[in-house]
C-alpha cells in the first residue's frame, strides 16, 4: 500500500493506494504548496490504472460498468444467457439454463450431452432441442463415425404414437430399423411390424 505524495509512486494494481496525509493548508491556511512527490505519485497511479485496464476497456459501450453488465449479473457471476467460450473446454457440473442460441463458426466442434430445451419443431438452419431431449436438425446430418439409433425389442419399444410420426428406432427383435407413422411401427418396406 503506497501513500500518495510520499514519493514512492503507486502500488496499484498490486494493492490500493491511500492518501492519509492530504496536501491542505501547508505551509499556511488556505494555501497548499505543491510538492513534486504528490504530482508524481498521482501520475504513477493514473498510469497504473490505464495500464491495468488497457485501451478502451468499454469497447462500444458507454462505460466499463455497462460493458461488464453484458456478461455478468450484478453479483459478478456470469449470466447463464451468455454461453460459449471462444476456445478451450467448458465443463458444467450443475444444471444451467441458456435462453440464447449457440452459434458455431465453420469447423467449430461441440460435444453436447444432457441437453433439454423448449423447441417443438425444426427451424431453418438451426438444431432445435425439445424438453424431452429430442433434437430437430435442418439440413444434412453427417457423421465421421458410426451413427446409432436407440435399440428396442418388440416387447420394450414404446408405442409409435408416443414417439410420433417420422421417428426411427432399431428393433433388435428383427434386427431392422422401425419407423413410426404416428400410429404404428413400420419396417423399411412400409409393413406394420
Amino acid at each position: 500500500m503506497s501513500e500518495l505524495g510520499a514519493g514512492s509512486g503507486s502500488s496499484y494494481p498490486g494493492t490500493l493506494d491511500i492518501n492519509a496525509s492530504s496536501e491542505v493548508d501547508a505551509p499556511n491556511p488556505g494555501k497548499t504548496k505543491a510538492r513534486a512527490a504528490t504530482v508524481n505519485d498521482l501520475a504513477a497511479a493514473i498510469l497504473a490504472i490505464e495500464t491495468e485496464l488497457g485501451v478502451d476497456p468499454a469497447g462500444s459501450k458507454i462505460n466499463l460498468v455497462t460493458y461488464l453488465a453484458v456478461e455478468h449479473n450484478s453479483d459478478g457471476v456470469h449470466k447463464d444467457t451468455v454461453v460459449c467460450m471462444v476456445s478451450g473446454q467448458q465443463t458444467y457440473t450443475a444444471q444451467k439454463t441458456y435462453q440464447k442460441e449457440i452459434i458455431g463458426q465453420s469447423g467449430a466442434q461441440f460435444g453436447l450431452w444432457g441437453i433439454t430445451g423448449s423447441g417443438t419443431q425444426h427451424v431453418q438452419n438451426r438444431a432445435v432441442i425439445s424438453q424431452s431431449g429430442a433434437m430437430w436438425i435442418w439440413g444434412d446430418v453427417r457423421a465421421s463415425g458410426a451413427m446409432g439409433m436407440i435399440a428396442y425389442t418388440n416387447a420394450t419399444r414404446p408405442s409409435a404414437a408416443q414417439f410420433g410420426a417420422g421417428m426411427m428406432i432399431f428393433n433388435s427383435s428383427d434386427n431392422f430399423p422401425n419407423i413410426s407413422d404416428g400410429a404404428n411401427w413400420r419396417d423399411m418396406a412400409g409393413n406394420v411390424t
